[in-house]
């Protein structure tokens, strides 16, 4: 399932814009550190207690030597501030809820550390939760040997919200482990946090110190696992009259066991890891740095640090002249850098080149800026070698480089470099997901920002029309082809799960019975060799007892409608002709809309998706490499091209006409059209239908 929390990057944004730490508000935070684990550690306990039935006796002695300074004041104003924000999503436990709760207690601890912040709001939490584990869940306890004055705390507290029974429901003892389970992964993720502080301190140089020392948004996960563990343990107390909304806390979970899992790892590295460890984490460090990119690509390249990158310019000519890096960084707004193995001369073999090639000759343009030619964009080259072959990467490269010359691609090299380092080589393959096959990262190197991992991925499935392929053309993208849900959603039942999902769905009908079960068979036959797809006969849903098929077909009418309204001549991207193209199979045999989520992937016919089916053992093989979505898409756009592939007049002489009925409410018709089908301009037919909507009397002459 897709995360819903917010991307790392957004969040790293949100929360330092909320930090102007200040000496004055500091305050011994490991004392109070020390004081909140242990009434944690304590409550855990105790609710393992009373969920298994373990009548054993809790250590009284635990951490006798770990205690708090003996002059430590604890920080009261802050927890009444922290306090009054964790309790006030309740009636809207969400991620985005919880995201703002957590943007304002930084803001309230602005000048506090961002370990302070982290302890106070565990510190507010541990209170609540040990009158959770010591009140609330008394009446089952094994041996409740609670004296009178606890028992009458625990009514004024409301114990009896569980029933007055001797067994704890089955639905609340699940919801009391996972709460449990978060708090317990809570705790370690805070003290792995801790020791790498520690760890940080004890290292005198700097430049090392600042590569072990957390991230911020680690701080901001241990308040995020807070808000939502306080949120349920408020959902769990609360009669059903008041209840809020229930509150999913797997994904919290997850997160945290991830975290707790990486940050263990890094700790361990920096203690006792090979240099290849503490290389990759000193590039994820890095990485998400963006005042500290040179930085970045000087250890990606295994430059000294106090060398310069030099690059080449590959453009046919037998120049050997280099510059530095931060020449290219003052004339240009993204580069495009792209690794690959030199030895793979199967490069040649797949679409990468012409890829390459088409970006060069349709993006990369020429335009006179104060009568001098710049250049916006650039493709930079970046071998890949293993250390052990570091010696056979200078005749690697110069066949490598001979390759891009023949094709006509002009791009830049990092000179004499490569990525070779085994912790460079481990940053590529877990952070980009490079394999073998070589990958294009989209880099904004005045920003400093890395906007793209996947750079092919996103061409091969929207062409160049997503160019530069960096987040806003992305998000762009997304937007515009998400045009069945823009502004009338058709979610409903199964349907919105699967958009929220994110899954793969095919829409399909006709006026052909039979393409239903037709379809569904190939569409089941996908599903079970290669991945999950959803279909939905949109003839046969309903949505509130409203046929599906009529508000689809109302949607694509008022997009086309307001597409009209917009734009009289029209640039004729991929989404209008996608929706067009669904347009004028509104009276076909059959047709389908492959969906990925929200996103419309292609459009096509009965014929066309029989014909890529014909097929799909052949195109099945790449899905693994190429994604679903691009592998059918590519294999499809193919076919359909190459059944449209033919003469204007050859269709008129055989009677095949493609017929788009544009509505209309104030007489205007656009300009052009381009025919949905083989892309050719299309005649418009300047007749009109008169039309009397004046229904009241049947039969009356004057209508």
């Amino acid at each position: 399932k897709p995360s819903p929390f917010k991307s790392e990057e957004t969040i790293a944004e949100q929360i330092k814009a909320t930090h102007t730490p200040d000496s004055k508000d500091s305050f011994e935070v490991n004392s109070l550190f020390t004081i909140v684990v242990k009434i944690l550690n304590r409550s855990t306990q105790i609710v393992d207690k009373v969920l298994n039935k373990d009548a054993s006796n809790i250590s009284e002695n635990e951490d006798l030597l770990n205690k708090p300074e003996k002059d430590f004041t604890v920080p009261i104003r802050f927890l009444k501030i922290i306090g009054c924000e964790l309790y006030s999503c309740k009636v809207d436990p969400g991620a985005e809820k919880a995201h703002k709760t957590a943007l304002k207690i930084l803001e309230n601890l602005k000048k506090c550390s961002w370990k302070a912040k982290a302890v106070l709001t565990l510190a507010v939490f541990a209170k609540e939760f040990w009158d959770f584990s010591q009140f609330h869940l008394v009446e089952f306890d094994p041996e409740n040997t609670q004296d009178q004055l606890t028992k009458s705390l625990a009514i004024l507290k409301g114990s009896p919200i569980f029933g007055k029974t001797s067994e704890l429901p089955k639905e609340h003892k699940t919801a009391v482990e996972e709460l449990n389970k978060l708090v317990k992964g809570t705790i370690k993720m805070m003290e792995t946090i801790n020791e790498l502080e520690k760890l940080s301190i004890e290292n005198k140089p700097k430049e090392i110190a600042d590569f072990i020392h957390p991230e911020e948004v680690d701080y901001y996960w241990v308040i995020m696992a807070v808000i939502a563990c306080a949120n349920k343990v408020t959902i769990l107390t609360t009669s059903d009259e008041d209840k809020p909304p229930e509150h999913d806390l797997y994904p919290y979970d997850e997160k945290v066991q991830n975290l707790c899992t990486n940050l263990s790892e890094k700790l361990e590295a920096f203690k006792t890891g090979t240099e290849e460890e503490v290389h990759y984490y000193k590039l994820l460090k890095l990485s998400k740095c963006p005042t500290r990119v040179m930085e970045f690509l000087k250890l990606l390249f295994d430059v000294a640090h106090d060398s310069v990158i030099r690059v080449q310019l590959i453009d046919g000519s037998d120049s050997d002249n280099t510059f530095e890096i931060d020449e290219l960084k003052k004339k240009k707004k993204k580069l495009l850098f792209v690794f690959s193995r030199p030895e793979r001369k199967d490069i040649s073999k797949t679409d990468i080149l012409d890829i390459l090639r088409r970006i060069q000759s349709e993006k990369i343009k020429k335009t006179k800026k104060d009568g001098v030619e710049d250049e916006q964009y650039a493709i930079v080259w970046v071998p890949i070698a293993d250390e052990n072959r570091a010696d056979q990467l200078y005749t690697l490269r110069k066949e490598f480089e001979t390759m891009l010359r023949s094709n006509e691609i002009q791009c830049y090299t990092v000179n004499n470099l490569a990525v070779s380092k085994k912790g460079s080589l481990k940053f590529l393959k877990e952070n980009w997901h490079f394999e073998t096959t070589p990958i294009g990262v989209v880099m904004d190197l005045a920003q400093g920002k890395i906007e793209n991992v996947d750079a092919f991925y996103t061409a091969r499935l929207w062409g160049l029309d997503a160019f530069p392929f960096d987040k806003e053309s992305l998000e762009i993208k997304r937007r515009e082809m998400s045009f069945l849900f823009k502004d009338c959603p058709l979610q409903s039942g199964d349907l919105a799960n699967w958009v929220q999902n994110n899954e793969y769905i095919i829409f399909h009908g006709g006026t052909d019975q039979d393409w239903a079960r037709e379809i569904e068979e190939k569409v089941n036959l996908i599903s079970k060799e290669v991945g999950k797809i959803e279909h939905l006969d949109v003839n046969q849903e309903k949505v509130v007892e409203v046929k599906f098929k009529n508000l689809f077909w109302n949607v694509v009418n008022d997009l086309i409608s307001t597409e009209r309204r917009q734009e009289q001549v029209v640039h004729y991207d991929f989404a209008r002709q996608q929706l067009e193209r669904l347009s004028s199979y509104k009276q076909a045999r059959g047709w389908f809309v492959l969906n990925k989520g929200p996103t419309t992937v292609v459009v096509g016919s009965r014929e066309t998706f029989l014909k890529v089916m014909e097929k799909f053992d052949d195109w099945k093989k790449t899905v693994q490499e190429r994604t679903l979505e691009v592998a059918f898409k590519e294999n499809h756009e193919k076919i359909f091209n190459s059944l449209n592939d033919v003469v204007i007049s050859s269709k008129k002489e055989s009677g095949e006409l493609c017929i788009i009925e544009y509505p209309t409410e104030d007489g205007k018709l656009r300009i052009k059209m381009d025919c949905p089908k083989c892309h050719h301009a299309m005649e418009r037919n300047i007749s009109v239908t008169y039309k009397c909507f004046n229904t009241s009397k049947a039969g009356d002459s004057s209508n």
